[in-house]
């Protein structure tokens, strides 16, 4: 049960690594730029890590049959990729991933050329890829399998505890956004209540939008102000977010960011 335990978990990290490497240098070409994909600090992508195990399990379960290793590698991996979307954009308010723009896409967690790579994927994993892994750590001291695993447990138990902090930071940084986005419009709608009780002779249109601008910048400042003072950890946590993904944020966020932003440039 120990070693059970123990190949398994290394399992985990080393899939999840090969995960992060494959998406930050396929990310990294694309954007031209060196890009650290995913959740977590570190190079691991669990989601990638997760979907190997279950596909092991799978193939467990099917006896090695390929073609029924196959087909529940797609339909159960599709469903973790959809759930842990899900979740993670209701808890976070960021997605990692967007497949808005693939034909047949599931609120573009999921789609059907996406949960077809999860079978061929399946299929590598299987038949290449982890006979050779699994052959290649048997050459390795059990004792010193044990040490290692005990060792990625602590840093990646830590660096998933401080990405998940981080992460709820944003998620509190944006909201306070959202709602300060609604303040600012109900300024605006009061300077346009007070500019339509006004004369023209008193105010003229140039002179209410320079008003309005010079309000709602101000107001903006303020509130970016009272958000750094207040929580200047959970801002920094924020920022340390975007810095690593800056295009995680949920849709619904980016708009709000934007407007909230959109403000100080007036």
């Amino acid at each position: 049960m120990k070693s059970f335990l123990t190949n398994y978990l290394l399992y985990l990290y080393i899939y999840s690594f090969v995960g992060w490497v494959y998406e930050s240098t396929f990310v990294s070409i694309q954007s031209k730029h060196l890009v650290n994909r995913g959740f977590m600090h570190g190079p691991f992508l669990p989601i990638y890590g997760s979907g190997a195990i279950l596909i092991l399990f799978i193939n467990h379960l099917s006896n090695g049959v390929i073609w029924k290793s196959f087909i529940f590698s797609i339909i159960v991996c599709t469903i973790m990729e959809l759930c842990t979307g899900l979740t993670m954009e209701k808890l976070f308010k960021v997605r990692y991933w967007d497949y808005r723009n693939i034909p047949g896409n599931i609120k573009g967690y999921v789609a059907p050329t996406v949960s077809l790579f999860w079978g061929i994927l399946s299929m590598s994993l299987n038949l290449f890829i982890h006979p050779w892994v699994s052959s290649l750590l048997t050459y390795v001291p059990f004792d010193v399998l044990e040490t290692i695993t005990y060792a990625l447990t602590i840093c990646i138990a830590v660096d998933f505890t401080l990405s998940f902090i981080e992460s709820m930071d944003l998620r509190r940084t944006l909201e306070e956004i959202a709602s300060k986005n609604k303040e600012i419009q109900k300024i605006k709608e009061t300077l346009t209540e007070k500019k339509q009780s006004l004369s023209d002779n008193i105010i003229s249109l140039k002179d209410y939008s320079k008003l309005l601008q010079i309000e709602t910048k101000n107001l903006l400042n303020h509130k970016l102000t009272e958000i750094s003072k207040n929580n200047p950890i959970r801002s920094k946590h924020a920022l340390n977010v975007l810095r690593r993904n800056p295009a995680v944020i949920s849709i619904k966020y980016v708009e709000e960011l934007k407007e909230f932003l959109k403000h100080g440039k007036r």
